[in-house]
């Protein structure tokens, strides 16, 4: 934390000391002029205090230096105290520190070692982070790894291990049906769900085959803190995984321009239809002419 001090203190206090540490030599008279000097005749001290000359600012110093505040007894102590390591805020008035203090799920403060140590509490948990950096998670905005966590010979408590383990603590479920829907919102209302997810639910496949609209029953989360939202709805416009993409030239092999799944009419009366109702559209467009 960061103390400022007024331009004419600074100057009287680092006048002070240069005084303080001058030696003997540079801060006694000569006798000669000493001997010479007839020493101040007594006068009664007035009084009332001088007045203070137009524009001079008075300015008094304390006798003893001020101590820091004590934290107030009121103020929640840190559950946990991160510290010795490079802070990463993404904050431009100040993008490093050396510590961070989480109470709940709120950071609390950064700051230095000094000042963030200061505030634990008895129960405060401790982690030396031994000049390590710490920064907030990252946000993968396109993944499918809780619709198939079999191709990573895990299930829907090990992949989010491995999301974790990356540093990624937020995801996009991009391509959700209604059973991954039920399977993460069973996951959340167990206590499960440690990675916060947006679900993106299907409205056709990759083959281009029409789920429908039964993502109508399932409304668009507008609160961002909360562990399972529903963001929007998938689109597969053209081929991919399934067919060929949909190109303005033709392919050599003879399967023509590709696979466009759906007329510009079509599409845009779908896209009215997700606008009007307040989700995302993602569109999974690979070709040209897609």
């Amino acid at each position: 934390m960061k103390r400022d001090v007024d331009p004419p203190l600074g100057i009287l206090i680092a006048f002070a000391l240069v005084l303080a540490f001058l030696p003997p030599a540079c801060t006694a008279l000569p006798p000669q002029v000493s001997d010479a000097i007839t020493p101040p005749v007594a006068r009664e001290e007035p009084t009332s205090p001088p007045e203070t000359p137009t524009g001079v600012a008075q300015l008094s110093l304390p006798e003893t230096p001020t101590a820091a505040p004590e934290p107030s007894p009121s103020a929640p102590s840190p559950d946990i105290i991160f510290h010795n390591g490079s802070i990463l805020s993404m904050e431009a008035e100040q993008p490093q520190a050396r510590a961070l203090a989480i109470q709940g799920e709120n950071i609390l403060a950064v700051g230095t070692d000094e000042d963030i140590l200061a505030l634990q509490g008895t129960d405060t948990q401790l982690i030396d982070l031994e000049g390590r950096a710490l920064m907030p998670g990252f946000v993968d905005a396109h993944t499918h790894i809780l619709a198939s966590p079999d191709h990573y010979g895990t299930d829907l408590d090990g992949v989010q291990d491995l999301a974790l383990m990356y540093g990624i603590t937020t995801l996009a479920n991009m391509g959700g049906t209604l059973h991954l829907l039920e399977r993460i919102q069973t996951l959340e209302g167990e206590g499960r769900l440690r990675v916060r997810t947006s679900v993106y639910m299907l409205h056709n496949t990759s083959c281009g085959d029409v789920v429908g609209d039964w993502y109508r029953e399932h409304a668009p989360t507008r609160e961002p803190g909360e562990m399972l939202r529903i963001g929007g709805v998938k689109i597969f416009a053209d081929g991919g995984s399934c067919n060929a993409p949909a190109v303005s030239f033709e392919y050599p092999d003879g399967v023509g321009h590709g696979d466009l799944y759906f007329t510009q009419e079509e599409l845009n009366q779908v896209l009215a239809d997700l606008q009007a109702r307040g989700y995302q559209a993602a569109i999974h467009a690979l070709g040209d002419r897609a």
